[in-house]
């Protein structure tokens, strides 16, 4: 099972800085499950939405991206229970990560699953927290 971020996951369909190397890790990763935290599907929406009012998205290339993320399979796990804020608090207090960022990473403790990210300081703190992080080598460099 590999925690899978919005950034990785936008990488993954559109264009960017390491698609391709996004897109490797998606297909050599084709038998593992991929999970989110729910607000993937807000931060993700939220990308997007930007994309189209940027002009980078059509409207049409705008639903051909959502389909391909429906297609990534994504499984999506409950919010974080009311037990869990206190340590979603402390990864966020501790490595100055938003909470949203500390919830991918408290999934991927709680789970002992990987995490697939392009955010530097989440992976920075996913590597200091020992989880195994997918992403380039320069990420998690000092």
């Amino acid at each position: 099972m590999i925690v899978i971020d919005s950034s990785f996951a936008i990488a993954a369909l559109i264009d960017e800085d390491h698609s391709e190397y996004v897109r490797d890790m998606v297909l050599a990763f084709e038998a593992v499950s991929f999970v989110a935290p729910k607000l993937i599907w807000w931060e993700f929406a939220n990308v997007v939405q930007q994309k189209v009012r940027r002009g980078i998205l059509s409207a049409e290339e705008q639903v051909a991206v959502w389909d391909r993320f429906l297609n990534l399979g994504i499984e999506t796990a409950a919010n974080p229970a009311f037990q869990d804020l206190p340590e979603l608090a402390r990864l966020s207090s501790t490595y100055g990560l938003s909470a949203y960022d500390a919830a991918y990473l408290q999934l991927a403790l709680s789970e002992g699953a990987s995490l697939a990210t392009l955010d530097k300081p989440l992976a920075r703190a996913a590597a200091a927290e020992r989880v195994l992080v997918i992403c380039p080598t320069p990420m998690i460099a000092p």
